[in-house]
């Protein structure tokens, strides 16, 4: 059996398209990295922050619209958003980031940078965003 040192071992670990940009994922990953993240920050009292993003429809539009608002928004959120940050889709009108080690006054200041890039776009016609957010460290239930 061939041995390997780390240096191969973070080569063949490391997905070299994720290293710029936020990391989308599925919802079991993001839920695996969420707990982890809750223990870490936990132990280390980090401030991570879970950020819930909700479209809200003006008005009744086709399935088309909102496929492009939401790619829209994930755009919106790619530029925006820190490579550590993570990243998922929960449903047809909700994102779901995870904001990993962050001062809240830099979680404002991406906040608005969001919503000012929304508002910009052509789908603030026919959307609006509600982002809401929470300390996942400051609303964990410890049991010892």
């Amino acid at each position: 059996m061939k041995e390997v040192d780390s240096f191969l071992i973070d080569k063949i670990l490391t997905d070299h398209e994720l290293l710029e940009g936020p990391i989308f994922c599925e919802v079991d990953y993001f839920k695996f990295v969420y707990n982890l993240e809750k223990r870490i920050s936990y132990r280390y009292n980090r401030n991570s922050i879970i950020m819930i993003i909700t479209m809200r429809r003006k008005s009744q539009i086709s399935y088309e619209q909102i496929e492009s608002a939401a790619k829209n928004l994930k755009d919106i959120l790619w530029h925006a958003l820190r490579k550590s940050d993570l990243v998922t889709i929960w449903n047809e009108n909700q994102i779901i980031v995870l904001l990993i080690n962050i001062e809240e006054k830099h979680f404002k200041t991406v906040t608005k940078r969001i919503e000012q890039k929304f508002t910009d776009s052509n789908d603030n016609e026919l959307f609006d965003i509600d982002i809401t957010h929470r300390n996942i460290y400051k609303t964990q239930n410890v049991v010892r």
